[in-house]
């Protein structure tokens, strides 16, 4: 695993975004699931996003750092020389070699863990998926057309992950009730 510096560049305004990573392809591909589902912490970055729209940004990696604890004062060299205006803090920083307790890691799992379902909820949701009108099926299938599934490239599938998604695919076939639409580019 590569680390370095990386910018996320919009092309129609030239603004961007400057970054580190002790691991460059894991953290650019985060930066873009985020993006995707509107959850990303960089408000900045995500406007301009939903403005512009993927295809307006472009990924790369500027510096290759071999020295992990060299990336901070790196990535402040860059933020000094390009002046990103998407970057909400002016200043590197990282959480590299961070440690957290015990008590705080029992206190983040307890507060991640959602309330368990009942065997009836569990139930009510797995008929409603079941259960999908034409239209709707027809509108997630639209929600989907065009989109990059670029997290699935490159992964190693194990025989049962196959057998399951075959399994799937036989009985979820709405993409053929969609014919000239495309689901995976």
């Amino acid at each position: 695993m590569t680390s370095g510096i990386y910018k996320i560049e919009n092309t129609v305004n030239g603004k961007c975004y400057v970054g580190s990573a002790s691991y460059l392809t894991k953290r650019l591909r985060q930066h873009k699931r985020q993006l995707g589902q509107s959850k990303h912490p960089n408000s900045k970055l995500q406007r301009a996003w939903n403005k512009y729209g993927e295809h307006s940004f472009i990924f790369s990696a500027i510096e290759l750092v071999a020295d992990k604890g060299n990336l901070v004062a790196r990535e402040q060299c860059w933020i000094d020389h390009v002046a990103p205006e998407y970057n909400i803090a002016k200043v590197a920083g990282s959480n590299f070699g961070l440690r957290v307790s015990d008590e705080t890691k029992a206190k983040t799992s307890a507060s991640m863990k959602g309330v368990s379902k009942t065997a009836e909820h569990r139930a009510n949701m797995s008929a409603a998926a079941k259960n999908m009108t034409a239209e709707h099926k027809a509108k997630l299938s639209a929600s989907c057309a065009g989109r990059n599934y670029w997290w699935l490239v490159g992964r190693k599938k194990t025989a049962e992950s196959i057998a399951k998604r075959t399994a799937t695919r036989a009985v979820n076939r709405f993409a053929a009730a969609q014919p000239g639409q495309s689901f995976a580019q």
